[in-house]
């Protein structure tokens, strides 16, 4: 124990008026995670190891090539098949100092299933095994047959009665399950996700039933994965992709300049790194708050995706996009920070897709005309300015079917989310995992057109 001592009351059976110094930390105190942390770090520090500035959990050995995932106590190892001696050395010196346990090749991961097809450069990341546990819990019958997560009539309603703590507890539960796949591999439920946590506090019955739909919705698609591919492949879509894991330690080096055009431009669909950024304005009937979302997806596969309500109210569809393409752009200057600290190289432009052509002749033209009175969305926008003038960030316009990032902020019709999902990279491995699993007769044909991109 560092710091401040912590001292523990005597169990009844111990000595009276005496209390008890603890000298490691236990599980369960509040400083255990920060301590178990700090010695994490510390010994992977002697190792040769260095933490990333805006990712902790990731750490890098420049000398030998290994990147280091940490969560808690697991470790997920990644380098260069010629780099593999260095590995075994790794693993013998921590296993000298704390006892490891070697699972061999990565195949799971905080319930996430990974699979490899190297010979076709292809990595995939789901989590049917996870589903499978949350749909068993809450009971969800393998009957129903979803093809999207939500209705696309659907409108958000705020409650007017008061739930029950069974009903809150319930929904409180089912969301958080929800959240945990819409954040790590299923980014087509990210919209559903969020607008169902806005009603956690005081659900009502129509929204546990949408729940279980999502749930449903889930059971039935388990089997989608993101797809990351090594091979340039065009698709429908034209996108490209590489396997993120290897790429990643390559360390290349030399990207081009950031084109500064100021005229409309179109989005290219071989780019490596893709970003889109959407915005669906005063969609809140209540608040007349916008909606907005953003995909980064990385050799064909997302890596990064959101969501969200904005903070604030705006008074146009242009504003909205705005706001919306200010945040995306944080997040991107971000990310390409996190590229140099692994030393990792698109060697491409910095490009977001935006189907709004006014917001993007705000940002491209010399001489914009933005009549606003909201003096936030003043500042938003010409902060982007700035940024594309400097060259690190540009924006181009695709059209509104052409936007990776629509299904973000609005529910989806069956074919607009079949699409949605191609667009995601999201592919149906159930071939791969379940030979004899297949496609019930009684779903939608859309979800058979999602599932023909397996192979």
């Amino acid at each position: 124990m560092d710091q401040r001592s912590l001292n523990l009351c005597s169990p009844r059976s111990g000595p009276p008026r005496k209390v008890w110094k603890l000298i490691k930390a236990l599980y369960g105190l509040r400083k255990s995670p920060m301590l178990w942390s700090r010695e994490l770090v510390s010994f992977l520090q002697n190792l040769g190891f260095e933490q990333c500035p805006d990712e902790p959990c990731i750490l890098i050995n420049k000398e030998t090539q290994i990147i280091l995932f940490v969560y808690v106590d697991d470790l997920l190892v990644i380098t260069q098949p010629q780099n593999i001696q260095q590995v075994n050395e790794f693993k013998t010196a921590v296993h000298s100092k704390y006892g490891i346990k070697d699972l061999g090749e990565a195949i799971s991961f905080l319930n996430i299933r990974i699979l490899r097809d190297i010979k076709a450069k292809k990595l995939w990341i789901c989590q049917d095994g996870y589903i499978d546990k949350l749909c068993v819990k809450f009971g969800i019958d393998q009957s129903m047959r979803t093809a999207t997560p939500l209705i696309s009539s659907y409108r958000p309603q705020k409650f007017e009665g008061q739930a029950t703590i069974q009903q809150i507890s319930e929904m409180q539960e089912k969301v958080g399950s929800i959240l945990y796949a819409a954040v790590v591999t299923r980014p087509d439920i990210s919209f559903t996700a969020s607008q169902l946590s806005q009603f956690a506090m005081n659900p009502s019955f129509e929204h546990l039933r949408y729940a279980n739909r999502v749930l449903s919705y889930l059971q039935n698609t388990k089997y989608y994965a993101i797809e990351f591919s090594g091979s340039v492949d065009r698709t429908i879509e034209g996108e490209t992709g590489s396997n993120s894991v290897n790429k990643t330690t390559e360390g290349e080096t030399g990207s081009g300049p950031i084109d500064k055009a100021t005229e409309m431009e179109t989005g290219d669909d071989d780019e490596v790194l893709q970003l889109s950024s959407d915005a669906s304005f005063a969609d809140d009937p209540e608040t007349r708050k916008s909606t907005q979302g953003y995909l980064m997806k990385l050799f064909g596969g997302a890596i990064m995706w959101q969501s969200s309500k904005q903070k604030t109210v705006t008074t146009s569809t242009t504003e909205a996009e705005l706001l919306s393409l200010s945040h995306t752009a944080r997040e991107v200057i971000a990310l390409s920070r996190l590229f140099e600290q692994i030393q990792f190289d698109p060697e491409q432009r910095l490009r977001i897709l935006c189907d709004n052509q006014q917001t993007v002749g705000l940002i491209q033209k010399e001489r914009p005309q933005l009549t606003t009175k909201l003096k936030h969305v003043d500042i938003h926008n010409l902060w982007l300015r700035q940024v594309h003038r400097d060259g690190k960030v540009a924006v181009k316009w695709v059209p509104t079917t052409d936007m990776p990032a629509d299904g973000f902020t609005k529910p989806l019709s069956a074919e607009k989310h079949s699409h949605f999902i191609r667009q995601l990279g999201l592919v149906d491995i159930a071939s791969r995992i379940d030979p004899e699993h297949t496609q019930d007769e009684d779903i939608d044909d859309d979800d058979i057109q999602i599932s023909s991109d397996t192979e």
